[in-house]
């Protein structure tokens, strides 16, 4: 009785050691996941919107006098968390986005984790900014929206919509499908929607790893 009570007990912490680990819990990403869930975007209104609340359909500013639709997100979770190099300039203007992701450095697209103090930002009027930061910090919710420019305006940052992990000119050429169907209207919108993550990282997947635009 005594053994059978010992191998009542070990299975019992076996099934409480199982539901433990499987309890669902907040975990970083280690894919391209491009921008916060805090960060913020300016619309052809003039209002301001978050990651979070932005929409495909959205028209969002990508340069100093030009605004662009949102019309597929690579990512959309606001509940992920991941870890994002945060670029600082004057007047704690200030951009988050993944370490591979691109935006205009010295006239020229340069991924964040390339990024130093002293490099120069271009800012959504066109003026410039240098660098007086870098850092990395953890951060939660993921999204990666594409507008159909191809550049997007973060915290008054201009950005691309692209990664590393991809050429741009590649990744836009192997979006032209998608942006064709959003130009179709409505139901091209849903199916973008149904879509969007799974059927795209399957399309774009790379021997390197799943390319998450």
């Amino acid at each position: 009785s005594e053994s059978v009570s010992e191998s009542m007990s070990a299975s019992a912490s076996a099934s409480a050691s199982q539901t433990a680990t499987t309890t669902p819990t907040a975990s970083p990403t280690e894919e391209p996941i491009c921008f916060p869930g805090d960060a913020s975007v300016e619309l052809a209104d003039g209002s301001m919107k978050t990651m979070r609340e932005l929409q495909v359909g959205d028209s969002v500013r990508v340069g100093a006098s030009e605004y662009s639709d949102v019309y597929f997100f690579g990512h959309k979770d606001s509940f992920g968390s991941a870890e994002f190099i945060t670029i600082e300039g004057r007047d704690s203007v200030s951009i988050s986005l993944s370490s591979l992701h691109y935006l205009y450095v010295n006239g020229s697209l340069v991924s964040a984790e390339e990024v130093k103090e002293g490099d120069v930002l271009e800012l959504s009027t066109g003026e410039k900014m240098a660098v007086t930061d870098v850092r990395k910090e953890m951060k939660i919710g993921v999204f990666a929206p594409h507008t159909l420019n191809g550049d997007i305006v973060v915290n008054g940052v201009r950005a691309s919509t692209y990664t590393r992990v991809v050429h741009p000119e590649f990744a836009h050429l192997l979006l032209a499908p998608l942006r064709f169907l959003y130009r179709l209207g409505l139901p091209a919108l849903t199916f973008l929607e149904k879509t969007s993550q799974a059927g795209l990282a399957r399309a774009l997947r790379l021997p390197s790893g799943p390319a998450a635009l």
